[in-house]
């Protein structure tokens, strides 16, 4: 029985709308008269305390927070309300691109790692129970199947899932296990594959996490996180490799041509120094200015051997230049003009 406080924690929510009903759950859009937020009220018809606090407890960017648990005859849950569109509508329009399947992949295996953490299987990965933000963020909801994993147990005590995603032995062939939601999630991206057009990376990935016999799937989602980071990182370094190559055979040929303008820049200035020599020595000789000639009276003294200590003298007449060289040989030289 709930008590009075509960009773009045509970009255805070009012119902805006009702979202869908069945004989197993009622499911209200609320808003909280105390902070005047949006919220989500499930009401389930049987006990769902256990699998909700531990819920509760899980702290995901990808999943809803729980914020209130109530139990009376019924489980009443109070948690996030998210503002997004299902999963479904983005098929049926087929509005999303190659990277966008990539981060939902992403964001859901990071969900079900979070899960998987605290022993949660959902059991129930569909598109109409991801919901999918304005920002292309997804959000796994509704656990209203989803159950503790218990390893000593070989059958599930209820088959629950959706035919179509939901893993072979959910039939009854063992009990479910956190490959089970691998599974589905697996069906889930090979669906977003055909209508994206995904990368190769995604294909593997999904049709990996598929696979009919369990053995062959990702033992966890951490995993197929693994297996996905590893395919991304060999990409990378095959597309580094690509630009290193190509930024070579650019700075290659741009030091190529900066040597080859040097070279002409050196070439160009040495033809032009040996067409300036060739210019002046074909220049005419100027004529002697007057005043570079000694005067006739003047006396012009030219060094003479070592060995004589005696000078030799030039004197320039009317009649031509007389050269008169003293010592023991001592000789006169007119030169006529």
């Amino acid at each position: 029985m709930l008590t009075e406080t509960e009773k009045y924690q509970l009255n805070l929510y009012e119902t805006e709308q009702l979202v869908s009903e069945t004989e197993y759950v009622r499911i209200e859009k609320v808003r909280s008269a105390f902070d005047g937020k949006l919220y989500i009220k499930r009401i389930y018809s049987e006990d769902k305390r256990e699998i909700f606090k531990t819920l509760q407890s899980i702290e995901s960017f990808y999943l809803p927070k729980i914020y209130e648990i109530f139990f009376d005859e019924n489980t009443t849950v109070i948690e996030e309300y998210i503002d997004g569109a299902p999963l479904t509508d983005l098929l049926v329009e087929k509005n999303f691109s190659s990277a966008q399947t990539e981060k939902i992949a992403i964001g859901l295996l990071r969900a079900l790692e979070a899960l998987h953490a605290h022993n949660v299987i959902h059991r129930d990965i569909k598109p109409e129970n991801i919901l999918i933000t304005k920002d292309g963020t997804p959000k796994l909801i509704d656990f209203g199947v989803a159950r503790i994993y218990r390893e000593h147990e070989t059958k599930d005590t209820s088959q629950f899932g959706t035919h179509g995603y939901a893993a072979p032995e959910q039939y009854g062939f063992g009990q479910s296990d956190f490959r089970t939601d691998i599974y589905a999630l697996g069906v889930t991206l090979q669906k977003m594959v055909r209508v994206s057009g995904a990368s190769a990376s995604i294909k593997a990935l999904a049709d990996k996490c598929a696979e009919f016999d369990p053995k062959n799937r990702f033992k966890s989602a951490k995993d197929a996180i693994t297996f996905w980071g590893n395919r991304n990182h060999k990409k990378n370094f095959v597309f580094s490799l690509v630009l290193i190559i190509l930024f070579s055979a650019i700075g290659g040929y741009l030091w190529a041509q900066s040597v080859l303008h040097r070279s002409d820049t050196v070439a160009d200035k040495q033809m032009n120094e040996q067409v300036s020599q060739k210019t002046d020595m074909s220049e005419e000789p100027q004529p002697m200015d007057a005043s570079m000639l000694p005067s006739p009276s003047s006396k012009i003294s030219l060094p003479v051997p070592e060995d004589e200590s005696k000078k030799m003298t030039m004197t320039e007449t009317k009649q031509g230049v007389i050269i008169t060289t003293p010592g023991p040989n001592l000789k006169t030289i007119i030169q006529k003009n």
